[in-house]
């Protein structure tokens, strides 16, 4: 993982701390460190500067010979590009500067003319393609400033080798919070603005993440469970448009159906779907469908929003439907709260299955021909056994 000691110091004051101990600190907070790279090591004693004058170099059809304000002096450059004129903000890299193993800037003579520098390319930087004239910077560029600064590139970079049990450092702010254990200093954490709203307004909070997102705002959307499935990361995608400049990342989490599963056992071991009883967003006849095929196909099935105050039939019905296909002794799973400290679960069968309390908060985990119970837990097997002999 690379960590930025920019983004570091937003959190925690690193001021006067070398670099080796950087490196050492960190190690001994138990992250290897795998490379340490200098952002902008090749733009040492390169500047910004400001062409003075310009005239043609008397020997040559091509070169010009040029008056440039560095901040702090006039020097002379000879130039050989053809795109300046006297005026113009550009980028000079100054006597000593080493733009790459074999390129150091030295002082010297161009047919007969002295040249203290060099006005440099985007492909003499490395940092573009562009290699057919000098770069020329806005007018309002200041001189004399360090072009890594200007560039806002001037950072140290580690590349840390983070091990498995430390996801809780897969970030800035985690790796910033052990630096602040081992130094003694205090975290800085950033400021955060907390929004909420109720059931039923999915769609306005998506629209108003939205305009958070477009006036420049990092923001986070937050479901319970994962974001992809049943939750907001589809309809953060519906109301963003193509012409929007904003990126949505969606980060995996553990869906309700996998979290009451490792609760309960191993249920869904084998194909399984998930159906949503809800019948707000899809009609309750195309719903009834996906349970008859569903359990004709003799799929383990997960049941969510199984039931509220306000629908109370859907449960019936789809028991009704799965007794049609599956056994009435078919393990079934009903976890309420998965996940949370109020978590509970019951082991119970197809036929006995709403003699138990179902709810919104509820997953009901139906299991196929196949599924049995175990030591009080619910097994659905892979196959295993029919080529294997244990």
């Amino acid at each position: 993982m690379l960590i930025s000691l920019n983004w570091l110091k937003q959190y925690i004051d690193l001021d006067g701390i070398e670099i080796n101990e950087m490196e050492n600190a960190l190690t001994m907070i138990g992250q290897e460190v795998e490379k340490i790279e200098i952002a902008g090591s090749n733009l040492e004693n390169v500047v910004t500067a400001k062409i003075i004058e310009k005239e043609m170099h008397p020997d040559s059809d091509h070169l010009t010979v040029c008056k440039v304000d560095n901040g702090k002096e006039i020097l002379q450059i000879v130039c050989g590009a053809s795109n300046h004129k006297a005026g113009d903000k550009v980028v000079l890299a100054q006597i000593g500067a080493k733009l790459s193993k074999d390129f150091v800037i030295k002082k010297g003579k161009i047919r007969g003319k002295e040249s203290c520098g060099m006005l440099c390319s985007e492909d003499e930087l490395g940092i573009g393609s562009d290699k057919d004239g000098i770069i020329i910077l806005p007018e309002d560029a200041p001189v004399g400033v360090p072009f890594k600064d200007y560039l806002g590139i001037n950072d140290t970079v580690f590349e840390l080798e983070i091990t498995p049990n430390r996801p809780d450092c897969l970030s800035h702010i985690g790796i910033a919070r052990e630096l602040s254990a081992y130094y003694g200093k205090e975290l800085k954490y950033p400021e955060t603005e907390i929004k909420s709203s109720s059931m039923m307004k999915e769609v306005d909070r998506c629209i108003e993440v939205l305009e958070l997102a477009k006036s420049g705002k990092n923001v986070a959307l937050i479901s319970s469970g994962d974001a992809g499935v049943y939750g907001m990361a589809g309809i953060m995608y519906e109301v963003i448009d193509e012409k929007d400049d904003v990126e949505i990342e969606v980060i995996p989490g553990i869906t309700a159906a996998n979290a009451a599963a490792s609760i309960v056992g191993a249920p869904i071991m084998h194909d399984y779907v998930t159906i949503s009883l809800s019948n707000l967003l899809t009609d309750w006849e195309l719903i009834k469908k996906r349970l008859e095929l569903a359990a004709q196909g003799d799929f383990i099935i997960s049941l969510y929003n199984p039931k509220s105050k306000g629908r109370t039939t859907q449960i019936v019905e789809a028991q009704e439907i799965m007794l049609k296909y599956k056994s009435k002794d078919t393990p079934v799973a009903i976890v309420r709260n998965a996940g949370r400290e109020t978590e509970e679960y019951e082991i119970t069968t197809l036929e006995k299955m709403l003699d138990s309390e179902i709810n919104m908060l509820t997953i009901v985990l139906i299991g196929n021909s196949n599924t049995f119970v175990k030591k009080g837990k619910i097994v659905t097997p892979r196959g295993y056994e029919k080529k294997y002999e244990y």
